[in-house]
């Protein structure tokens, strides 16, 4: 008996170790599928991805495409693996692409994006978007890793934006310049032909008074008082049309006498500071400092309930700066640029637009319950551009 269970022994250690030996065979089998199953899915979203892949080595010598690169560039793994990618590049671009596999190299374990132009096979140029992994260190990979794709379209569509918006520029350039003519041949008009005229009827009126009786010339002070008044209205409509000074003798004094005109109604107190070097800035630029000035001194009055305003001016040979600060209720600037969109309320977007056209820098601070502060720089190293503008210089009598 003992001898039958000992030869039964070596029977039984075989048994286990060829089923050992099929489970392992059959869990290798079953790894080897899901592996080439893996390698196909990888397959084939390599394959059918809009966007290619390209392993470089570090001189940015091709080693591999995929098979993507066809419907991007046009060109096979034949036709690419062994040339240097910047063969490919646009000469405007190589610079920029050499400075991007430099930053790769030096940095492995960050990614490096670049837009640039690739020559496509049919000879055109194709804008690509590409991001790089610096993968050399890996003994699987041991290459730049890049990805690309074609934002040609993209490309196409923000040039096309950008063109329109630079027309759109343009109008409203000459939309301003327009403006400004507008209101300038208007305060010559008011001030030349009605002001002229409005004084010559009192200088006729005060004529009168000798050869009148007394209930004539308290009839004729009465007129005259009224003439009197509309020639003042006119002066005012005049110079806030288009201020003379403003043409005549620049910005800062223009500002001087804006404020002077409004401490005389007293709805507040106005502050001003100014700080000049003394030379006159571009006709343009004045204009748009003054515009803006009177617009947010505009909306102080009427909306903010200020009691107190602070203007700056800091103007420099190469740069002009100006600040207007009120100390009243403030506003939601969210919603103003919302009404602005909806045409409801330009003078915002009409500050913004004037000086955003000079090059030139435009912010709003402002909260409901404190007030607003609007800040402007603007580059006062241009040459002159009066006439563009509707500034002229002139010399005339006031009324």
């Amino acid at each position: 008996m003992s001898l039958a269970v000992g030869n039964s022994i070596p029977g039984v250690v075989g048994a286990l170790f060829a089923l050992l030996v099929a489970v392992f065979l059959l869990l290798l089998y079953r790894r080897e599928r899901i592996w080439r199953r893996a390698e196909d899915r990888f397959r084939v979203l390599v394959e059918k991805s809009s966007d290619a892949t390209a392993l470089l080595d570090p001189e940015g010598t091709i080693r591999y495409v995929s098979p993507s690169t066809v419907r991007v560039l046009g060109y096979t793994s034949e036709d690419l693996v062994g040339r240097s990618s910047f063969e490919l590049i646009h000469p405007d671009d190589l610079d920029l692409v050499r400075e991007r596999l430099a930053e790769l190299l030096a940095h492995p374990d960050r990614d490096v994006s670049v837009e640039c132009r690739a020559r496509h096979r049919d000879g055109s140029w194709r804008w690509l978007a590409s991001l790089g992994n610096n993968r050399l260190n890996e003994p699987d990979v041991r290459a730049l890793v890049v990805n690309f794709r074609d934002i040609s379209k993209r490309k196409q569509a923000e040039e096309e934006l950008l063109a329109s918006r630079q027309r759109l520029q343009a109008l409203s350039r000459q939309l301003l310049a327009a403006q400004e003519t507008e209101r300038r041949r208007l305060a010559r008009e008011l001030h030349d032909e009605i002001g002229q005229v409005l004084t010559v009827v009192s200088i006729t009126l005060q004529g009168l008074k000798s050869v009148c009786g007394a209930e004539a010339v308290a009839r004729l002070d009465e007129s005259m008082a009224i003439v009197a008044r509309a020639i003042q209205q006119v002066r005012d409509l005049s110079l806030s049309l288009r201020p003379a000074m403003l043409d005549d003798f620049g910005l800062a004094t223009a500002l001087k006498w804006y404020v002077e005109l409004l401490q005389q109604r007293g709805s507040f107190e106005v502050i001003l500071n100014i700080e000049t070097s003394g030379g006159r800035l571009p006709g343009d630029v004045e204009v748009a400092c003054f515009r803006a000035v009177q617009e947010a001194l505009t909306n102080a009055a009427r909306h903010a309930q200020a009691r107190h305003v602070w203007i700056e001016l800091r103007q420099f040979d190469d740069e002009v700066e100006v600040v207007v600060r009120d100390d009243g209720t403030g506003f939601d600037l969210a919603e103003a640029r919302r009404r602005g969109v909806r045409g409801e309320s330009l003078g915002l977007l009409g500050m913004q637009e004037r000086i955003e056209l000079l090059g030139g820098q435009f912010e709003i601070d402002t909260t409901v319950g404190r007030g607003t502060t609007i800040h402007i720089r603007l580059s006062a190293s241009r040459p002159e551009q009066g006439e563009t503008n509707g500034i002229e210089k002139r010399e005339e009598p006031q009324v």
